[in-house]
């Protein structure tokens, strides 16, 4: 009987806040109108990304907004991206470059590229993303439109491309779901993370702030750390429009994904107190469920009040899931809910805590 009631509680914490979020994904903004020509300098860290930056930057010097500039700062790069930029830079003059040998002792890489990228561009707001994503034409000009005259941040979602297999279609969940999550959040006055292959701030903002000098040594969190620490309520706004995605290409194996969740989680114990009170509760709640209805199978407990607990959660959070999706329109995401759900609890019970622990690595 106490397992069960349990159970009841665990589905009720992790229900309500998955209604809470959805209440912040779907609240109006009332922010008022920004200008979506005002100028803006796009920064890509890019470390021997020859090939990418030839299938994607275009998608970045293509775009419709009529004052931007495109800094990509060559990390180390040993390999041909310098001459992907130079010939490229002939057709696009708003092309720009910086290039860094050495890396400054008690910095992290990537940390470094973006804080000099920083310094070379010559914009207050500052767009984004990775050397890997497509954006699309009207990117910039969405990201200009967020800047209302109190805003100094805007969050927005960097999804992946849809490719056959498991491995994807989980990516591809994993990463809704953390967006769901700290838009939700954002949304509800509760600014926690952003991604860096769609983020956007003034340069005054990270002026202030002494930019990514708190955490210059940590190899993750160049984006969600900034965001974690400095992000305020009343001057976040979040992009949920399609035409504000970006898309990236997503890892091909199980060990590589892996790599990159325990990197980008090993951010996380430098998050604020309050938002890993949150997200622990969240998780928690979820993990419980699952491991609650395990356990009450192992001692044989009645199959049918556990089954309709189950149909019970699961039809709720899949109904909300439902809502949310209607922004991203993934339906293959949709049709798998319910498995895609359980493997979230496999992922967060064996992957998470290793990424909290586990020491990251950079490229070489």
């Amino acid at each position: 009987m106490l397992i069960f009631i349990a159970l009841c509680v665990s589905a009720g914490i992790y229900v309500l806040f998955q209604l809470w979020l959805a209440v912040g994904w779907w609240k109006p903004d009332t922010s008022p109108a920004a200008d979506d020509a005002a100028g803006i300098s796009v920064i890509v860290a890019a470390h021997n990304e020859t090939e990418n930056l030839r299938r994607f930057l275009p998608s970045l010097l293509k775009q419709s907004h009529p004052n931007y500039e495109v800094w990509v700062v060559l990390d180390r790069c040993t390999d041909g991206s310098r001459q992907v930029l130079e010939a490229l830079k002939p057709t696009y003059p708003h092309l720009h470059w910086k290039e860094l040998h050495a890396t400054p002792p008690g910095w992290a890489p990537k940390k470094w590229a973006i804080h000099s990228g920083v310094a070379a561009a010559r914009h207050e707001l500052l767009a984004f993303t990775d050397a890997d994503c497509q954006a699309e034409s009207n990117w910039l000009k969405q990201v200009a439109a967020h800047f209302g005259p109190h805003t100094e941040v805007v969050l927005g979602l960097g999804l992946y491309f849809r490719q056959p297999g498991l491995l994807n279609l989980f990516i591809r969940f994993e990463t809704f779901y953390t967006a769901f999550q700290y838009v939700g959040m954002a949304r509800m006055g509760l600014p926690y993370m952003g991604v860096g292959r769609n983020l956007a701030y003034r340069r005054s903002f990270y002026v202030r702030h002494g930019g990514l000098q708190a955490f210059r040594g940590r190899l993750s969190g160049d984006d969600d750390l900034l965001v974690n620490a400095y992000a305020k309520a009343r001057t976040t706004r979040v992009m949920r429009n399609p035409a504000s995605f970006t898309f990236s290409l997503p890892k091909q194996s199980w060990k590589a994904w892996l790599s990159q969740k325990w990197r980008h989680l090993s951010a996380s114990p430098a998050y604020s107190p309050q938002s890993k009170w949150l997200l622990a509760t969240f998780h928690l709640a979820h993990a419980c469920f699952y491991t609650g209805i395990l356990v009450s199978l192992g001692l044989g407990l009645t199959m049918f009040p556990l089954f309709s607990l189950y149909l019970l959660r699961i039809m709720i959070s899949w109904g909300i899931f439902i809502s949310i999706n209607q922004s991203i329109r993934e339906k293959n995401l949709l049709y798998a809910y319910p498995f895609l759900d359980l493997l979230y609890f496999i992922y967060n019970l064996f992957v998470v805590p290793v990424g909290l622990i586990k020491q990251p690595e950079w490229k070489k």
